[in-house]
């Protein structure tokens, strides 16, 4: 279970701190103990910022209350966020190298060799970036036999403005099933988002808090290979449950010739509305 979340804000070049910001919102139930659909909170992020979450046994001791462990834990992210390259990175594999040595860095400082925790230590840093207002694409679908070839036509064309054709065939098959599900299994409204940053994300958003399980057809059925598919075909996948419904997505790889500008970022106008990174 993740208790509490803090979101770290890069500091001006003048600066060797960064700012901290914790939200205060209730958490949910520990995973296991409770069904979705679960409370949602909605916060805004500032473009290159951190999001950093965790559990209690990380800031929690023996020898320190919970308080004073997230004292010192923005203490520490105020510190060493500022020294560090993770904003502006352009690479990949050096952003994830950057947060593995944060990770390292708040963990030692909060959890020395010679002190126990209270309970289970859990730190998870998340890279926040916005997508271009250019490289987003949504479309409203209805919800009746005819949404899947709208989507197929629409992935046609925007695939095809991004340069992207040789991924046009398997995004159509992807969309394809998802769609197809959404009109069969769920209800209104039923829209499509496509993202371009540095892969390809496909979203399909529905009015139902259904969840979707890859089913093990038999040879004789004639259903039920649909989400076989999808995993097949895209190199993750998985949902994300809103207030008001679900969105079931996909991500493909792109080559770095394909792939947005740096972190896929248009500093004339910006949009991360409701995309988590997964």
């Amino acid at each position: 279970m993740i208790d509490t979340a803090s979101a770290v804000e890069p500091g001006t070049p003048q600066s060797s701190f960064s700012t901290v910001h914790s939200p205060d919102v209730a958490p949910d139930p520990p995973l296991g103990a409770a069904k979705p659909p679960f409370e949602t909170h909605q916060l805004e992020l500032p473009d290159e910022s951190l999001l950093v979450l965790y559990t209690d046994g990380l800031v929690e001791s023996a020898t320190r209350d919970a308080d004073q462990g997230l004292v010192q834990l923005r203490q520490l992210l105020s510190r060493a966020a500022a020294g560090t390259v993770c904003f502006g990175a352009a690479d990949e594999d050096a952003d994830l190298r950057c947060l593995e040595e944060l990770c390292d860095t708040v963990v030692s400082g909060l959890l020395p060799d010679h002190e126990t925790t209270t309970g289970d230590a859990g730190l998870l840093i998340v890279h926040a970036r916005c997508t271009a207002a250019h490289d987003v694409a949504s479309l409203d679908l209805p919800n009746d036999p005819r949404a899947a070839g709208q989507a197929r036509q629409y992935v046609r064309e925007r695939l095809g403005a991004w340069g992207l054709d040789d991924l046009v065939l398997t995004t159509e098959l992807l969309v394809s099933e998802l769609v197809g599900n959404v009109v069969r299994h769920a209800r209104d409204p039923v829209r499509l988002r496509l993202l371009r940053s540095r892969s390809l994300i496909c979203e399909v958003y529905d009015g139902s808090l259904t969840t979707s399980r890859i089913r093990h057809a038999g040879y004789t059925d004639e259903g039920g290979r649909g989400l076989q598919l999808v995993a097949a075909l895209s190199r993750r996948w998985g949902a994300r449950y809103l207030h008001d419904g679900k969105c079931i997505w996909t991500e493909q790889d792109l080559e770095p010739a394909q792939a947005a500008g740096p972190g896929g970022r248009d500093r004339e106008e910006v949009r991360s509305d409701d995309h988590p990174r997964e």
